[in-house]
């Protein structure tokens, strides 16, 4: 009996181990179960939606891991919603697998393309989770599709808990079972490692108990932290932010800047106030020099393995002064707020010392004036070679890694672009698709040379056909910034690269519009020049004179490092060769059919009615559902593909309700057993406390205090 007893509870452990991490997929998918290749990944909704991709020159690979027994769905659309959107439906039903190629022109059904450019690979379903993998050509050269480039993609996902009786008739996922995250599905494999040394530590920085007003719609928040002493240089290798879980809403980027002269750190440490005003202590008024950078939607950050942050060093900072900007459109009062950043540290240095240029527009509110009503409206901001040639001193040359763009509201694509002797190289980033809530620091395929004599131009287009006045830059959500943030090695002495419109320039063209007299440096003049501009804005061909404005007036720069600081004109850019990019793949221009019904900003919630279009809803004999792919060899399916072990190659293993009975039978059994191996020693414990509980009993009836 002993015998049977151990024998049955090594099973109950052996098979509820199983049965939880395998067979309920209790535990997340970390990765594709044969590993496919892939190199980058998602989590979409924990527990439920994983996604994992690779790709080449031409093809993009997607595996899918979601808990469900229905259908899953993934789309990438222009705005976030379904409208638009290029959508990706599939399922597994009675062993074979189903993938259909589908766009949606409103909130809705989807309609099933005629051109099916999506590519089976595999698909398994074992009653918990279902896996598919699929493929689709970069560009395929199809109006119903969307091309996934290296700018921001909108990606829409959803599931469903049934599979569709027929592929016009999907039951609605829900408004818990679907999402959109902003993703760059062709970012690159960062050359940095993911791993950190044994001997890394970390140091956070985080607020104190930050207190924000409901009136308070945006705030800038600053903290002053005191570095600690180090034996040495030690290079910081990672950075983060830190954020709790019920503000990640309301944190859009945390900026951390340096001090490089003389600061009492001891007075400071600790003080905190809000940014940009009257109290900032007049001592670390000249410390806003930027080491860190981390944006709403960013993750950490791991420099590349040959370089890093240097702290400790003669050269380095004095004093940080740790940035927040709160972003609070519903205006909610807010209390405790603990966000900051964490950063990783290894005690010595690496090849190379990092530096961060921030580049573009001057972010302060009169140089940069979008204009209300325009579809797309342009600013751009120079990093004149001079500057750039400043801060190298004997340096020839620096290496660009990583970059951030930067802007808020408006901004619908943003592009570095970078000159030498006049002739425009190729981009040094670019997003077509650039979205507000997405601005994660991006790794560069290939470093990037940036010489001595190189000049730099951050261009931001602006959709504003929503607002019905004039944008102004300035640091509020609603006001917008134009900066492009550039990593690099090795370190030089500059920080800041910005210029701006020459604000006389302004005055002048809109004092001679609407023959207005005044002191132009009465500071009363600068209060009414907003109303002035809105006047001239509202004229025909204000907003197109403007906009040449931007082009051609002179501008004067913002050019500043640890050591100097000079703001003055600089002479225009000299354009001999503009870069042209190389064509698509593709014949004639690629516009989606539905892209015309679409306004560019009414996507902010949106709703969801799901209508089965009439005619046959039975699945078409001649409609391909889908293609297997295995080594590059393609083998066509006329429809579906069984459900068997040969390309089962990802997901839980299946679920065998057979398992459960078996289960059950063998914990009854233990139980018995248990029962039967010691009822000598049941019988007397029962016996005990049956004694104990009539001599309490009888304690209480007495009235004593006598309990044995």
């Amino acid at each position: 009996m002993e015998r049977i007893l151990v024998c049955s509870v090594l099973w109950i452990f052996v098979c509820v181990v199983i049965h939880v991490h395998v067979c309920n997929g209790d535990v997340p998918v970390a990765e594709s179960k044969d590993g496919g290749g892939f190199l980058h990944s998602a989590v979409l909704k924990s527990g439920i939606f994983y996604l994992f991709w690779k790709y080449d020159d031409n093809r993009i690979t997607f595996e899918v891991q979601v808990r469900t027994a229905g259908y899953v769905g993934v789309g990438f659309s222009p705005k976030g919603g379904m409208a638009g959107a290029d959508i990706v439906l599939a399922w597994v039903k009675d062993g074979q697998v189903y993938v259909k190629d589908c766009f949606a022109t409103h909130n809705g059904q989807p309609a099933i393309d005629k051109t099916q450019d999506v590519k089976l690979v595999s698909g398994s379903e074992n009653g918990t989770f279902t896996t598919i993998r699929f493929s689709r050509e970069l560009n395929t050269c199809d109006k119903n599709d969307r091309d996934i480039t290296e700018g921001t993609v909108r990606l829409i996902w959803a599931y469903g808990d049934a599979n569709p009786e027929t592929e016009t008739s999907m039951n609605y996922h829900g408004v818990k079972q679907r999402g959109t995250k902003s993703i760059q599905l062709l970012a690159a494999r960062a050359a940095a490692v993911r791993t950190v040394p044994s001997d890394a530590y970390n140091i956070d920085m985080l607020n104190l108990n930050v207190t924000i007003r409901s009136s308070e719609r945006t705030l800038y928040w600053c903290h002053g932290i005191k570095l600690p002493s180090f034996q040495g240089v030690h290079h910081v290798i990672k950075y983060e932010a830190i954020i709790p879980e019920k503000h990640k809403w309301l944190v859009h980027h945390i900026f951390l800047y340096a001090c490089y002269h003389k600061v009492d750190v001891d007075k400071h440490d600790g003080a905190a106030w809000r940014c940009y005003s009257p109290i900032t202590p007049p001592e670390l008024r000249n410390c806003f020099k930027v080491v860190f950078a981390w944006d709403k939607g960013g993750e950490a950050f791991y420099f590349p393995e040959h370089v890093g942050f240097p702290l400790g060093d003669d050269q380095g900072p004095t004093f940080l002064i740790m940035e927040t900007h709160y972003n609070n459109p519903s205006g909610e009062e807010i209390n405790q707020e603990t966000s900051g950043l964490r950063l990783t540290l290894i005690p010595r240095r690496r090849q190379y010392d990092a530096g961060l240029i921030e580049a573009g527009v001057t972010p302060v509110n009169m140089p940069l004036i979008i204009p209300h009503g325009q579809p797309e409206y342009k600013i751009w901001g120079y990093c004149p070679a001079s500057c750039i040639a400043r801060g190298m001193g004997e340096v020839k040359e620096i290496r660009a890694f990583a970059i951030t763009l930067h802007s808020h509201l408006l901004a619908t694509k943003m592009h570095i672009r970078q000159f030498r002797d006049g002739i425009e190289l190729p981009f040094l980033a670019a997003d077509e698709t650039y979205d507000f809530d997405f601005q994660e620091i991006r790794h560069l395929k290939k470093e990037v040379v940036i010489k001595k004599g190189d000049s730099l131009v951050t261009m931001c287009t602006y959709n504003s056909t929503r607002r019905d006045n004039p944008t102004w830059g300035g640091f509020s959500t609603t006001s917008e910034m134009c900066l492009g943030y550039v990593f690099y090695y090795p370190r030089i002495d500059l920080s800041n690269c910005e210029t701006s419109v020459e604000m006389d320039k302004y005055f002048d063209t809109v004092a001679e519009k609407l023959n207005i007299t005044g002191d132009k440096d009465n500071p009363l003049y600068r209060v009414l020049f907003r109303r002035y501009i809105k006047q001239f804005l509202d004229l025909p061909g204000g907003a197109k004179t403007l906009q040449e404005m931007e082009y051609t007036s002179p501008r004067v720069q913002k050019c500043q490092g640890p050591t100097f600081f000079v703001n003055d004109a600089v002479p225009p850019l000299n354009i001999a060769s503009p870069y042209t990019p190389p064509a698509g793949r593709c014949t004639g221009p690629k516009v989606l059919n539905h892209n015309d019904q679409m306004n560019a900003f009414n996507e902010t919630a949106p709703s969801y009615e799901w209508t089965s279009p009439s005619g046959d809803n039975t699945f078409a004999s001649n409609t391909n559902l889908g293609k297997i792919e295995d080594n590059q060899t393609s083998v066509s399916d006329p429809g579906q593909q069984k459900n068997t072990s040969s390309w089962h190659t990802s997901g839980p293993l299946r679920h065998d309700i057979g398992f459960n009975v078996v289960l059950i039978i063998l914990i009854i059994l233990a139980i018995f057993g248990l029962f039967y191996r010691y009822k000598d020693n049941f019988k007397s414990f029962v016996s005990t406390q049956w004694q104990k509980y009539r001599r309490v009993s009888y304690s209480l009836v007495m009235n004593t205090d006598t309990v044995a």
